[in-house]
């Protein structure tokens, strides 16, 4: 599976990363948190915790607002006229 995180953050031994929407951040949680934790330490030798947080979801589209599609503008074929 092929995840698009970003870095965040790396506060107090910490390492804070984002996914796109909540369903990515649960399956790399579950799936692979403590394989790049292992990562993180061997590449560091420091104990950092590996923490993803996600956008929260737009209400009425159920996506990340930067993704979705710019409302048509005034005078459009779909907007107000």
């Amino acid at each position: 599976m092929w995840f698009r995180l970003s870095y965040e953050r790396l506060e107090n031994g910490v390492m804070t990363v984002k996914a796109p929407n909540t369903f990515l951040r649960d399956q790399f949680t579950r799936k692979y948190i403590p394989y790049m934790q292992n990562v993180l330490k061997s590449l560091t030798e420091l104990d950092i915790k590996l923490v993803v947080s996600a956008f929260k979801p737009d209400i009425a589209g159920g996506q990340d607002p930067a993704e979705r599609d710019p409302a048509p503008a005034k005078g459009d074929a779909f907007g107000d006229a």
